[in-house]
């Protein structure tokens, strides 16, 4: 996903794996809106993810050769050492 490199977070200042989950609504044939789902406990973990995600949007659609329907949703989870 285009929008992990854009992720500005120092992973050497945490020593925990927090753990954040967005969702992202398909509206008007794309996916343009963003909502939390699960806060990972660190604040700036959360919104370094999620300025990630809103400088990509809107998302494109997944290859459709992997989901033939497309969902009305996307569920983004993120963790800084995966």
């Amino acid at each position: 996903l285009k929008f992990i490199r854009k992720i500005v977070f120092e992973r050497t200042k945490s020593i925990e794996n927090p753990r954040v989950v967005f969702k992202v609504i398909r509206k008007n044939g794309q996916y343009r809106q963003l909502e939390i789902v699960q806060r990972s406990g660190n604040s700036k973990w959360d919104l370094a993810v999620q300025d990630a995600i809103k400088q990509s949007i809107p998302l494109p659609d997944p290859p459709k050769d992997e989901i033939p329907t497309l969902p009305e949703n996307l569920i983004l989870t993120f963790t800084p050492r995966e």
